[in-house]
């Protein structure tokens, strides 16, 4: 295992990976979260999940990440002056893993963007919504919580029967 970046603290117990990140500047945001997602990769092959599984949890990871990075702060009026954290977890169940992601950036409910629709012409639609409209055919539900300080959203992924 390299050596985690100082914005990045990583924790393993049994069944659940959890990781707090402080938002480095955009342009150094990528390789963090590139390295959590190969720490995250790592855990759910260990733990024996799926290849399928592997992969979209870790699509989630980087596509959440990023778009919190990228937008977190500029878009979304930031974190009110504070370092932009995300702490969350991802844990496996019998039945199911949740991909739960809180933040102290300003408000975004991911259920409330526009669903994409992908026969209309690429030149015609909106930029952005793709990873998100991804993340909702990939993963079986999305739930979301504004707190006083950020927002919570989990991602439920069934596993396979």
């Amino acid at each position: 295992m390299k050596p985690l970046p100082d914005s990045l603290e990583i924790s393993r117990d049994g069944g659940e990976f959890r990781f707090r990140l402080i938002f480095p500047p955009p342009d150094a945001a990528p390789g963090v979260v590139v390295t959590l997602t190969e720490e995250l990769t790592a855990f759910l092959e260990e733990r024996g999940v799926s290849p399928a599984g592997v992969n979209s949890l870790g699509i989630a990871a980087e596509e959440l990440l990023i778009n919190l990075s990228k937008y977190g702060i500029a878009e979304h009026g930031g974190a009110g002056g504070r370092d932009l954290v995300a702490a969350g977890a991802v844990t496996l169940g019998e039945k199911a893993i949740t991909f739960r992601i809180d933040d102290n950036s300003a408000p975004f409910d991911p259920r409330g963007r526009a669903k994409t629709n992908l026969s209309d012409d690429p030149s015609a639609r909106a930029v952005g919504g793709l990873g998100l409209h991804m993340l909702f055919e990939m993963f079986e539900d999305c739930r979301y919580a504004r707190r006083a300080d950020g927002n919570t959203s989990e991602w439920i992924l069934r596993l396979a029967k």
